[in-house]
């Protein structure tokens, strides 16, 4: 989703996921992504999203058993940083983590997992940012994550730190 539509200038924009894990004792399990999304004016706006998606794991909720819960509504977030809530209800029988975090071209696990799930493509899609050749392009990454021509191109599309070059050898 575009949460800056009137922001027209797309390299403006960063690319921030809403990543959910209900699966904490998998420290293997890939976290779940929720959604995607533009924003111009930093995570706050997909912070808003993100708070807003607890009251759907109510139903896990045992008002009588809550073993904790950590900035359920936001509030211990700073201005400007991304959001980050745990809640663990029935005496550790669930665990749920939600954290916002902006996506960087040079984290190539976590593009490659949205690629995979369709969301990364709709996302460039929604700014025109998606090249026909998207899924050649993910194909030989995958192949060889390594090959810097592939992460140059995704870098121009996701934007983020470039990830810092090898000097040469001399």
């Amino acid at each position: 989703e575009d949460l800056s539509p009137n922001e027209s200038d797309h390299s403006k924009k960063s690319l921030f996921a809403i990543a959910l894990d209900d699966q904490q004792r998998d420290f293997s399990a890939p976290p779940k992504y929720y959604g995607i999304f533009w924003s111009a004016d930093g995570p706050g706006p997909v912070n808003k999203v993100a708070i807003g998606l607890w009251p759907q794991f109510d139903n896990m909720k045992n008002e009588d058993h809550i073993d904790d819960e950590e900035n359920i509504n936001g509030e211990d977030t700073e201005e400007g940083e991304c959001y980050s809530g745990f809640a663990c209800y029935g005496f550790g029988s669930t665990a749920i983590s939600l954290n916002v975090e902006q996506v960087e071209s040079h984290h190539i696990s976590t593009v490659a997992q949205l690629y995979r799930s369709g969301l990364l493509k709709k996302a460039l899609k929604l700014v025109s940012k998606c090249p026909d050749d998207l899924d050649d392009l993910f194909g030989k990454l995958l192949a060889n994550p390594r090959d810097e021509e592939c992460r140059r191109r995704i870098h121009s599309m996701i934007g983020g730190p470039a990830q810092k070059q090898k000097p040469a050898a001399t």
